[in-house]
Parts: C-alpha cells; structure tokens; sequence
C-alpha cells in the first residue's frame, strides 16, 4: 500500500490521543474530560457495553485517493466489521473499533493523509463540495466567489462597516448567471473599496 508524506501535525493528534487515552485507561483522567476529547477526535462511544467505539474519518469536499480507498478497506477489515458508512457530509464511519485499537487505526490513517480530528463534537464537522460545482467559472469568477464564501464563514448574511452592509450569502442564491468582470464590474470590487476592478490573475492570496 502507497502511503504519502506524514504530516506532523496529524501524527502529533494521533501521540496526543495516545497519551490521552493512557491516562484514562489508567484511571488518571475522567470520564467527563476524556469523551469531550475523544469526540473533538472523531471517535464516538457507541452504546453497546464494551469499548465499541465509531470512528468516522473526514474527506473534505469529498475528494479521496484510490490509496486512501485502499487504506478505509484496510481499516474496515482490520478494526472494524469488514464494512464501513459513507455519510451526507462526505465522511467514512467505522463501527465496532474497540478503543484500545483506535490508536493503531489513527496512525494507519495517517499514513495516507487522512484523520479524524474535529470529525465530531462541537466542531467544523467537514467542508462538503461537489466534483460539478462551479466547473464553467473562469479564474476571476471563482475567485470573487471564493471570497464571498469566506465572507459566509465569517459574517454571516451580513456585515457591516463605516455605516453600510457588506454582502453576505444573499450573492450566493442563485448562481445560475455568474456575472462575468464585464457585465457587473462592480461584483469584483472587494467591499469597501473603490473601483475599477482589475484582474490579476495566476497568484494565490492563500498559504500554501
């Protein structure tokens, strides 16, 4: 199996986990605390006596590698029932992992790029997308519309400065006619700025 660079983030989460589930385990950590943390992970406990827990792994936007495949086929037989879920939010549930196992099942994982961080609890459950969406949109078109979704995760439907709105997802209804620059030159111009709109195209505004 073709496992990729590990990031040293996700194998810090999975030594973290390690040590956590440790102290449980030995009776040094408390329930209370030790379900938040194993939630916030993607482990749930499920409600049959025992350590069965439910692993659910993230795919955001729904992209997956035939090697991650691989491996959620490998997780499934190995810890698992020999099936897994795929979820509406484009995740992958195994059940009956038992906790002692999790552990080995997170640095498996791991190894080709996926985790389970953050796939429960009180977080950013996953970030979904369509294979479809947005394919006729040209670079300046995507990349308005980019900013408008981050505007969503920030402001909500709307946001306010110097006294005006700022448009939120109300841009958003109806994407059957995206404006191109020349038809609504003003959409392109960020909110509070002033025009003309100019395209620079080529470079990302976003860390790599």
């Amino acid at each position: 199996m073709i496992h990729v660079e590990i990031d040293p983030a996700m194998l810090a989460d999975v030594e973290k986990f390690e040590v956590q589930l440790t102290r449980y385990l030995n009776g040094d950590l408390e329930e209370d605390a030790f379900r938040v943390f194993r939630l916030n992970n993607g482990v749930y406990g499920q409600r049959q006596v025992g350590h069965n827990q439910m692993l659910r792994v993230k795919a955001p936007y729904g992209s997956i590698t035939p090697e991650q495949l691989d491996m959620a086929a490998h997780i499934a037989d190995e810890y698992s029932r020999g099936w897994g879920h795929l979820t509406t939010r484009q995740n992958i549930q195994f059940h009956y992992v038992q906790l002692e196992r999790v552990p080995g099942a997170l640095r498996d994982l791991v190894g080709v790029g996926l985790t389970s961080r953050e796939a429960c609890g009180d977080t950013v459950r996953n970030v979904m997308g369509c294979h479809l969406a947005f394919r006729d949109l040209t670079e300046e078109q995507l990349s308005v519309l980019y900013q408008r979704l981050a505007d969503i995760g920030f402001f909500g439907a709307e946001r306010r400065a110097h006294g005006k709105a700022a448009p939120g997802y109300a841009d958003l209804k109806d994407l059957d006619h995206f404006p191109t620059p020349d038809e609504a030159p003003e959409y392109y111009v960020d909110f509070d700025e002033t025009g003309p709109y100019v395209a620079e195209t080529g470079a990302s505004e976003c860390a790599t």
